[in-house]
């Protein structure tokens, strides 16, 4: 007897969730699995019933709304396995998903690095910096807050304000204590400073998004330690406390404040600091290489991982554990950066059990994050005199299995390396080996060289 379909609800979407979990799934699939079948309930609304055609006027949607194939492949996919756990559970009929195709999606082929261009990103003396000129001042800035401050806000909140806490004239004000709002109507002079920080500021985002995260902060920090944080409430008090020293005691003392010379200092979003070290970056540029590793598997790694001088235990999707063979560039930057990071800890009295950690301005040991990772490849990069828009950890990834199938390395090799759990998956690099593709094309093609 047919499993009869009832109705679907939030309450099934975290036991789904939960199930998940349980898998070991990570915690990013986690993320967009709920992000995606909120969406899909939305739209079918509390108490549908899933079916082929609900399915259908989704997809239907998702085009509609503009949303890249991609995007659109990735919702469906998690319906799938939403309409899969529900079938197991007894509320939706056996094999009802399977009738329903999505849109054929071309695959995308990466665009990988030559040989080449790697060991030009690789080779040679590393960098010892991670910041650079912006070429920007911070006046601007500056004047914007000393014009807010002007029209009473208090330092608290000023540092709260969010770019659509704007509307025309006025501004919504969210207390820091109480989380009270209330609107505040702009002056002339707070205006106009605005209408002069707003385009730097984006400016400033768009051309440094590679070293700058994005922020929604109006106002926010351009120094080399902080780029791109909230600014504190005594940063502001300093900010107009300087502009005040400037100005003379006069009936129009406020006006004055926002119009007056700041002579403040050029912003920076990375410079060169002591406590940078090449040898760590290089560790972090030669293990995705030389190891096809996951940015979260890099970062991941612990000291007691290493079974042997050129043997990886490594912790991918769903904490699957498989080794990885660590090259002899590999070792030879692990060598340099273990004993570095022996005095580091030494010096700072610091303990930890990560292979990589913060060695900045601040005395700690905490392990590094992906995001600073991304950061230190795009400066090597940049240094190197490389795009430092189209390098990114995963892109190192690519290259290493592209080479290798290159070179004529076994697919179920190359797939064991990485960690993929379909051949498939691997299967892509083969079509963007350009090498091997020549080599076909001239030892079968009658017409690929004269005789």
């Amino acid at each position: 007897m047919p499993t009869t379909p009832e109705p679907v609800s939030l309450n099934l979407l975290e036991g789904f969730l939960a199930s998940c979990s349980a898998r070991n799934l990570s915690s990013h699939t986690l993320r967009g699995y709920r992000s995606d079948l909120t969406r899909f309930l939305t739209f079918s609304g509390e108490g549908a019933t899933i079916d082929r055609k609900l399915v259908r006027r989704f997809l239907v949607q998702l085009n509609d709304a503009g949303l890249k194939p991609a995007s659109v492949k990735r919702n469906f996919a998690a319906v799938k396995s939403f309409a899969r756990w529900l079938e197991a559970e007894g509320y939706l009929e056996a094999g009802l998903i399977d009738l329903v195709a999505s849109r054929y999606q071309r695959d995308e082929l990466p665009d990988i690095p030559t040989e080449s261009e790697v060991t030009r990103l690789l080779d040679g003396e590393f960098p010892r910096f991670v910041f650079q000129k912006t070429g920007y001042r911070r006046d601007e800035r500056d004047r914007a807050i000393v014009a807010l401050r002007g029209t009473g806000v208090p330092p608290s909140d000023l540092v709260n304000l969010d770019l659509d806490d704007f509307q025309g004239d006025s501004m919504l004000l969210r207390a820091s204590k109480g989380h009270e709002e209330r609107v505040v109507t702009l002056t002339k002079s707070a205006r106009t400073a605005l209408e002069a920080w707003l385009p730097i500021r984006t400016a400033l985002l768009e051309e440094f998004k590679h070293v700058i995260p994005a922020t929604a902060a109006l106002v926010f920090t351009l120094n080399l330690q902080w780029p791109a944080k909230r600014l504190k409430p005594t940063a502001v008090w300093g900010i107009v406390k300087a502009a005040r020293a400037r100005v003379t005691r006069t009936p129009h003392h406020s006006a004055l404040l926002a119009e007056t010379p700041l002579e403040s200092e050029c912003c920076s979003t990375y410079g060169r600091r002591k406590r940078s070290s090449a040898e760590r970056d290089r560790v972090i540029l030669e293990l995705l290489y030389g190891c096809g590793l996951r940015v979260s598997e890099l970062v991941g790694i612990n000291l007691d991982d290493f079974r042997d001088e050129d043997v990886l235990l490594v912790r991918g999707k769903g904490k699957k554990e498989r080794q990885v063979i660590v090259g002899e560039y590999a070792r030879a930057a692990l060598k340099a950066w273990l004993q570095v990071r022996q005095n580091l800890l030494r010096r700072t009295r610091l303990k930890t059990s990560a292979l990589l950690f913060s060695v900045g301005l601040r005395r700690s040991a905490q392990r590094l994050d992906a995001r600073s990772v991304g950061r230190i490849i795009k400066a090597v990069a940049e240094a190197r005199g490389l795009d430092p828009k189209k390098w990114h950890p995963h892109l190192l990834r690519h290259a290493m299995a592209t080479h290798m199938c290159d070179r004529g390395a076994p697919l179920q090799g190359v797939s064991q390396l990485l960690g993929h759990a379909k051949l498939s998956t691997t299967q892509v690099y083969t079509r963007v080996s350009v090498g091997r593709m020549m080599r076909t094309y001239n030892a079968a093609h009658p017409h690929a060289r004269s005789t």
